[in-house]
């Protein structure tokens, strides 16, 4: 049996963007995937609200992906593939940061990734999909992530080539929830669920 674990912020953990909860098991894309992978495949979940690639947020100290990268891996290891899916939390204003910036924190954690002795295993990035408009209305603290959000695509799968991993561009698969302007909703998640299942 193969081990894909799923490594990633809100959109990996489900959260609703109508109801700020959590979709149910049968919803978040991560578990849409297994369906379609079958018996085969163990995709294993490793989402939460609000962490980083590797910045520390000053309103949410304990959500630096880079710290709990390697904890993820070896809590679920042996793992044969880890999709990683961070860098729209990296778009809060606080850090300042452009897509280059947000693609280098990415970059970063690819290279601890590979780094870890003890689970070699395959990687794919998933970019992060556009933000819309209704973020500035319902998400605090993103003013400018729109534009940013536009570099994104680009520059990831750019560290993608350089470290020979796969890659899936979120924005070629749906449009994110006009609610918030930064989650999934229901058919997003079958749609991510579809993608990442024929990737794999």
């Amino acid at each position: 049996m193969k081990s894909v674990l799923c490594y990633g912020d809100s959109n990996t953990w489900g959260r609703n963007p109508v109801t700020h909860g959590r979709y149910d098991a049968e919803t978040r894309w991560p578990r849409v995937a297994q369906r379609l992978l079958g018996d085969g495949y163990l995709v294993v979940e490793d989402g939460l609200v609000g962490p980083t690639t590797v910045f520390d947020d000053s309103e949410w100290e304990d959500r630096n992906g880079k710290t709990f990268l390697p904890v993820a891996v070896e809590t679920h290891m042996p793992v044969d593939l880890m999709l990683m899916g961070l860098g729209s939390n990296d778009l809060k204003e606080q850090f300042g940061l452009d897509a280059a910036g947000i693609a280098a924190g990415m970059e970063e954690l690819v290279k601890l990734a590979k780094g870890l002795e003890f689970s070699p295993m395959q990687l794919t990035l998933i970019c992060p999909a556009l933000c819309r408009e209704s973020v500035y209305d319902q998400c605090e603290g993103f003013a400018g992530a729109v534009e940013t959000s536009r570099g994104l695509a680009g520059l990831y799968r750019a560290v993608a080539d350089r470290h020979g991993c796969g890659f899936i561009d979120a924005g070629e698969v749906h449009v994110v929830s006009a609610t918030d302007g930064l989650h999934f909703d229901q058919n997003e998640h079958a749609a991510m669920g579809e993608a990442v299942a024929a990737h794999i």
